[in-house]
């Protein structure tokens, strides 16, 4: 379950992500395309035991919760 590698050369986002401990040292750094930000999400939730449901809207769904 790996993420597709980096196309730089592509339009797609690049999301580069930190994770800091309370000190602000970093835990994990990451960068991944728009594309895997819902599979890196769902890892991230499992792998820290994260009390989150994650509901993925469409496109303009969040036009109507403004």
């Amino acid at each position: 379950m790996g993420f597709k590698k980096i196309d730089y050369s592509s339009t797609d986002e690049l999301w580069e992500i930190k994770v800091l401990d309370s000190s602000g040292a970093i835990l994990e750094r990451w960068k991944v395309q728009k594309r895997d930000l819902p599979k890196w999400m769902d890892i991230t939730i499992k792998k820290h035991g994260l009390p989150v449901k994650i509901k993925w809207l469409s496109d303009l769904d969040w036009t109507r919760h403004s």
